[in-house]
């Protein structure tokens, strides 16, 4: 959603109601986990691995981005609406070019 951002993806795994792994950009290895968790909840577990050694910045891009992704795909199945958080946040990158 921000201009110009584009990303390859290759699944290289996948579980349905359990696991979804992906490369992204070659680099990047991502393995979502989906684990039942108490009574009718899920836990949700995201590891991504290939950063360059000392690659902190890079490390708190994706912590928070996967973060506002999955907060605004549990108020879309919780609420049947998007809080609009991922548009928001593309809308704030794109106005700090």
């Amino acid at each position: 959603m921000v201009p110009g951002a584009s990303a390859a993806v290759r699944v290289t795994g996948f579980d349905p109601d359990r696991r979804l792994a992906f490369v992204w950009d070659d680099a990047l290895h991502v393995t979502m986990d989906f684990r039942p968790y108490g009574e009718g909840a899920t836990r949700l577990t995201v590891r991504v691995t290939g950063f360059a050694a000392g690659d902190l910045e890079g490390v708190v891009d994706v912590t928070g981005g996967f973060s506002i992704v999955v907060c605004d795909l549990k108020t879309l199945l919780e609420g049947g609406a998007s809080a609009g958080l991922v548009r928001d946040k593309a809308e704030l990158l794109t106005s700090l070019r």
